[in-house]
This record gives C-alpha cells, sequence and structure tokens, in this order.
C-alpha cells in the first residue's frame, strides 16, 4: 500500500508586493535546553485575525504589535525596528519568515482587513 501525502490546495507560492501592509508581534515563547524551559521572545508576522482578537480581549503570547510592510519584516534588520516593539526585551526572529510573512500578509488583503482591523495598529504605532 502506498501513502501519499496531500499537496497545498493552493500552492506554496505565496509571494506579495514588498510595500504591501503587515503586522510584526512579539511572542513570549519558550525554548527547553538541556531538559529546563527558558523564556524566549520571538518577532514573527501576525494575521489580521489574530491582532482582531487581541483587540476583543483574548489572552496570546503576544506583547507587543506594529504595523510595517512585507519589505521590512524580510530585512530582519532589528534596528530598524521601533525600540518599543521588543519591550526590553532581545528577541529573535521566528522560523520560515518568508513563509509565514507571506500567508499573514494575505490575511491583511481582505477588505474587512482593510477597511477595519487595520486601524487596530496603524503603521509604524507600536502597540500593547
Amino acid at each position: 500500500r502506498v501513502v501519499r501525502a496531500c499537496g497545498p490546495m493552493h500552492g506554496e507560492d505565496l509571494s506579495v508586493p514588498g510595500d504591501a501592509f503587515v503586522v510584526l508581534g512579539l511572542a513570549h515563547c519558550f525554548e527547553q535546553e538541556g531538559g529546563k524551559l527558558n523564556d524566549c521572545w520571538v518577532l514573527e508576522p501576525v494575521s489580521a485575525s489574530t491582532v482582531e482578537v487581541v483587540d476583543n480581549g483574548a489572552a496570546t503570547s503576544y506583547e507587543a504589535f506594529v504595523g510595517l510592510t512585507v519589505k521590512d519584516v524580510l530585512a530582519q534588520d532589528l534596528s530598524a525596528l521601533p525600540q518599543d516593539l521588543l519591550c526590553g526585551h532581545e528577541a529573535k526572529w521566528g522560523d520560515n519568515l518568508e513563509f509565514r510573512t507571506g500567508c499573514a500578509t494575505r490575511t491583511w488583503m481582505r477588505d474587512h482587513a482593510r477597511e477595519v482591523v487595520r486601524k487596530l495598529v496603524p503603521p509604524g504605532e507600536v502597540k500593547t
């Protein structure tokens, strides 16, 4: 018997324009080292629905958000980010950043996200 993995329904090409809007978040995570859990902070793209849920009061691992362009995120230049975003922590970039940035960016291209949710995270303004 042969078992085959399903391929993605819509392909994996999530290329988006460099000037497209996306939100970058600082997430409080944990890493296991030597059997012990340690705090770590990760910068990762955030979907429009996640920002809306946080605005509605849901507890998440995110400590701060900022609206940027795809180009700004993919440059991975910590010195170019507002320092308030880091909340005083040392942060690292999330895994699969390019792919996940494409996924998150597409959520910000939907009508509701552009017209309503985007007002919650104006470009360049850090929200905590």
